[in-house]
């Protein structure tokens, strides 16, 4: 699936504008990660890429943000998001955590604090369903898989469903493999019970 880049809507910009004296660091750090998430095009091959002089410009005209904020935001986040990286391959979370689930917890409350794209409590109710399917199946894919699958069905069935993040940049953003994601979904079959839970 392509992507290109999407108008911004003159109400999501009048909307924002309302509030811009009083919106938090953390809001402005949301709204905009939310909206490249779900409309600008910022990876390729499977890696995030930089954006463009043009894609800038959009977003400063989307968001009504100058251009060095957006830049400083999008680059915390692709630091952030590939330090951990890093820190999974040398590292595992395990001490202290009980079982299987709330290590996983442990693992999407980082991903939320690195990019906050996503509806959390719906994708923590998600993650903890997912993992009692995958209980009963005996299968235990990696835990940023297993959250990879649980944010994907978290965008399908939830409120901006019309609008939701694609699988790849799911993937990108939890470090899984096209090939693990499928895998896994296939497994559960995640396009049964999504086809059911639509009609």
């Amino acid at each position: 699936m392509t992507e290109t880049l999407r108008k911004p809507s003159e109400k999501s910009i009048a909307e924002i504008d309302e509030t811009q004296e009083v919106i938090s660091p953390k809001m402005i750090k949301k709204r905009l990660l939310e909206y490249i998430f779900r409309n600008i095009p910022f990876t390729q091959k499977n890696r995030i890429i930089h954006l463009s002089l043009d894609k800038y410009r959009h977003l400063r005209f989307a968001l009504t943000l100058p251009i060095p904020n957006i830049r400083d935001i999008y680059t915390r986040f692709v630091v952030d998001l590939t330090h951990f990286k890093m820190f999974q391959n040398r590292y595992t979370i395990g001490i202290g955590l009980k079982t299987p689930l709330h290590k996983a917890q442990v693992y999407l409350w980082k991903v939320y604090r690195i990019a906050p794209v996503f509806d959390y409590n719906r994708a923590k109710a998600n993650l903890n369903s997912l993992t009692k399917l995958l209980g009963r199946l005996n299968y235990w894919p990696q835990i940023m898989t297993q959250i990879a699958v649980a944010l994907y069905i978290t965008e399908v069935n939830g409120i901006k469903a019309r609008n939701p993040i694609l699988q790849n940049k799911i993937c990108i953003l939890c470090d899984c493999s096209p090939y693990s994601f499928h895998r896994c979904r296939n497994k559960i079959g995640l396009n049964r019970y999504l086809n059911t839970s639509k009609k």
